[in-house]
Formats: structure tokens, C-alpha cells, sequence
């Protein structure tokens, strides 16, 4: 499982996007969403697993179907975000 988090790269729509790699996409949007001034932190899950699981055993699913899986949050000053990144975690902590 892996974390990353970065800033939206817009593109000009009538163009392809400057990559064609899959995780890279997750970071890009057509220039007229540019105003949103967006920041995304996305998960990349095992395509071979169903689900975290939690306490008792109980698999919580990556994916429910016909339903929504990502939150959004913004304001108006950009600071507001940041008193909801507690701690940041490297992948080398974890591997250690």
C-alpha cells in the first residue's frame, strides 16, 4: 500500500495530459478545475486484496460499488488544511 500526496497538475484539455502513466493521472485535471488550487492525497491499495482489515477480523473494503470512496476538504486560506496532517509517516520508517 502506498500514500502520495501531491498538487494538482492542470492541463490544457484539448491536448492529452503530460503523462499517460496511471498514478501520475490521479494528479492531473483539465485547466478549468485550476481555480479549486487543488491538493490530493491518494492511497494506491493491492489490486490483490479486498480491504483493510480492522479490528475483530472484519475486512473494510478498498471499494464499494455505486459509492463515492474519496473526501474533500477546503477553505479559503490554504494554511486551514494543514491542522489535519497529524504526523507524516516515510515509507523507510515502516520498511525498518
Amino acid at each position: 500500500m502506498e500514500v502520495q500526496a501531491r498538487d494538482i497538475i492542470y492541463y490544457d484539455p484539448i491536448k492529452s495530459p503530460p503523462t499517460l502513466n496511471s498514478e501520475d493521472l490521479v494528479f492531473h485535471k483539465p485547466h478549468f478545475f485550476r481555480h479549486e488550487a487543488e491538493f490530493r492525497i491518494a492511497l494506491f491499495y493491492p489490486i490483490n486484496k479486498k480491504g483493510f482489515k480492522a479490528k475483530g477480523g472484519i475486512i473494510v473494503p478498498f471499494i464499494l460499488e455505486d459509492e463515492s470512496m474519496h473526501i474533500s476538504i477546503s477553505h479559503s486560506d490554504p494554511r486551514f488544511i494543514t491542522q489535519f496532517i497529524l504526523g507524516v509517516t516515510e515509507r523507510d520508517e515502516i520498511d525498518a
